[in-house]
């Protein structure tokens, strides 16, 4: 039984930094309220579709190809995430200034699949909020320093710092990273960053 689905749109880009054992997950971008979040059991639930390959992203990228070419590549994606495999949530923003939710799910050998979304066009986001800090605790679901002046509801921010990076000198926040990661990798440069 899915008690309350509520509507997002996936991304196929994180808006905050990532590990080197941390990889977006393969959902589809095409619709901005094509996906849905629920909780089913002891299980999140995301509904969407498969990424569409970089052909099909062409051939489809037209009327014509949204109509005839699109459908033949995409497919029905249904995951569902076990919440004891959810290591943390962290709300960013994307170049628009909109929230974009990150929701990491550890997998085998230390990696990490990062599940990218933003609230539906008709979700408001404090109602997606709402429904993720109920299955996650507290201290799982942070606000990345970029996103901490966006509106939506209430929500516990680490007050840390901003560190700079010492090749490029470009501002983080250390809530930001995963702190199992074994390297932090700057945004702008690529180049590994300190942790003090």
């Amino acid at each position: 039984m899915i008690a309350e689905e509520i509507k997002i749109g996936f991304l196929t880009r994180a808006a905050v930094p990532l590990a080197d054992n941390e990889k977006i997950s393969l959902w589809d971008d095409f619709n901005a309220s094509g996906g849905s979040i629920s909780l089913q059991g002891e299980s999140l639930r995301l509904q969407g579709t498969w990424r569409v390959s970089l052909i099909g992203k062409f051939l489809g990228s037209g009327i014509l190809g949204v109509i005839f070419i699109r459908p033949f590549f995409q497919k029905e994606r249904v995951e569902k995430v076990p919440l004891k495999h959810i290591e943390r949530i962290i709300v960013g923003k994307n170049r628009q200034g909109k929230r974009v939710y990150h929701l990491f799910q550890s997998r085998e050998g230390g990696l990490s699949e990062v599940h990218t979304f933003t609230p539906g066009a008709e979700t408001d986001a404090s109602v997606l909020e709402k429904f993720l800090k109920r299955v996650v605790s507290q201290e799982r679901f942070r606000v990345a320093a970029s996103a901490e002046s966006l509106p939506s509801s209430p929500v516990s921010t680490a007050s840390e710092e901003l560190k700079s990076c010492s090749n490029c000198g470009a501002k983080y926040s250390p809530a930001d990273y995963n702190p199992e990661a074994p390297i932090w990798t700057c945004q702008s440069c690529r180049n590994p960053l300190p942790r003090n």
